[in-house]
């Protein structure tokens, strides 16, 4: 539901930059969607939950020491990286190829140990950093695409339920987890 708006956001932003007066599709405001339930239950199993202190000190060092540029992808670009995809994978949104791409190269230059976790935050797509420079990025690809079929409301209520037990002190949670 979350990635769904946010391609419709970035849909949205497109429209107008093309010169569109309104949005062909207009924004709502429910945000009482995103609250936890009443009693908070995970129900399905969230990478986002990967808790792994070495892995996150190295991707914040490696973050502060990046190089932050943007850059423009021609169509010509485009269709080339269209071409490595596997058929078996077609077709595929753009959003797809160029999560996938900027995955992996952001992996491969990255140089961290191979069996390190690759967590690609939007969606949460999970792998070792070896699995993804040595696979295609049609590996990338299907990873993203899986990981975007299992974003149902059932998982985002479940992740909102996460993030709320997460937050909690560790005492409590065990005392939830023992009146349950």
């Amino acid at each position: 539901m979350i990635l769904a708006s946010v391609l419709q956001f970035f849909s949205a932003l497109s429209e107008l930059a093309r010169g569109a007066d309104v949005p062909s599709i207009l924004p709502v405001w429910e945000r009482d969607m995103l609250n936890a339930r009443v009693t908070p239950r995970v129900t399905c199993t969230h990478n986002e939950d990967v808790d792994d202190e070495d892995d996150a000190e190295d991707n914040i060092r490696q973050f502060d020491a990046m190089a932050h540029r943007s850059f423009f992808i021609s169509p010509k670009e485009l269709s080339n990286l269209g071409a490595m995809i596997p058929s078996h994978l077609s077709p595929c949104t753009t959003f797809e190829v160029l999560s996938a791409c900027a995955w992996r190269c952001y992996t491969i230059a990255s140089r961290s140990n191979p069996k390190a976790k690759a967590c690609l935050q939007f969606p949460v797509a999970l792998t070792t950093v070896g699995e993804l420079c040595q696979n295609p990025l049609g590996y990338a690809l299907e990873l993203i695409r899986d990981t975007k079929a299992v974003v149902t409301e059932d998982y985002m209520r479940s992740l909102a339920d996460v993030m709320v037990i997460k937050r909690q002190p560790k005492g409590l949670e065990l005392c939830q987890t023992l009146e349950e």
